[in-house]
């Protein structure tokens, strides 16, 4: 049998979760004989009390905070000798907008077409566009830094379904989608609404429905 100080075997991630959610850490493997003791310390800080349960090599950490976020060490130790290593803890807040792309949009051909798009969460998330079926108008668009999508020149064919994903730590992502119509012009409607009265509309997009 083998017999020496102990190996410790621990994935060092990092492992996510959510702020105010429940996370086991990976298992802390440990190879020894004689039997080793396992201990659980947090790198830079102290473990929070009431918060943290090392049990059978795994550390549990109950409604994480930000500041549980880290290196935590699993140390093995017998008489003759000891081992450790560290796993990274990331504790996130889930990203969220603070401006949404609107639902539709209409435009007309030839026209440069602004939309904007923000999230906040923690990491910061990175905010990106994508079309469906498709790419981003190629040589005539671009996403800011801060989200907005620009489309310049704007086309009939740019026309579709483009979605906005905020995403933190490439982990966490929310969605939201917008429905883009480019139209080379608008349509005049009459629309009675008495006898002797009408209403007319002089820059109208209509379903091919109601026409």
């Amino acid at each position: 049998m083998f017999s020496g100080k102990p190996i410790v075997s621990l994935s060092f991630g990092p492992s996510y979760i959510e702020k105010n959610k429940n996370i086991t850490l990976p298992t802390c493997h440990v190879t020894s004989y004689p039997p080793a003791v396992i201990t659980w310390s947090k790198v830079h800080g102290e473990l929070v009390r009431g918060r943290a349960l090392s049990k059978d090599g795994q550390l549990s950490i109950t409604h994480a905070q930000k500041k549980d976020a880290g290196l935590y060490k699993c140390k093995a130790t017998n008489i003759l000798g000891h081992h450790s290593a560290v796993t990274h803890l990331s504790v996130v807040e889930l990203p969220q907008f603070t401006v949404r792309p609107p639902g539709q949009l209409r435009e007309l051909t030839n026209r440069n077409i602004t939309v904007p798009c923000q999230g906040t969460g923690d990491p910061k998330p990175t905010v990106t566009w994508m079309k469906e079926n498709g790419e981003l108008p190629l040589g005539r668009s671009n996403v800011g830094v801060d989200g907005t999508l620009q489309i310049w020149n704007s086309k009939e064919e740019d026309s579709g379904s483009y979605t906005c994903m905020a995403a933190s730590a490439a982990v966490f992502k929310t969605f939201s989608v917008m429905k883009l119509t480019v139209s080379t012009r608008g349509r005049i409607l009459r629309i009675h609404l008495l006898p002797k009265y009408f209403f007319t509309c002089t820059f109208c997009f209509l379903h091919p429905a109601g026409l």
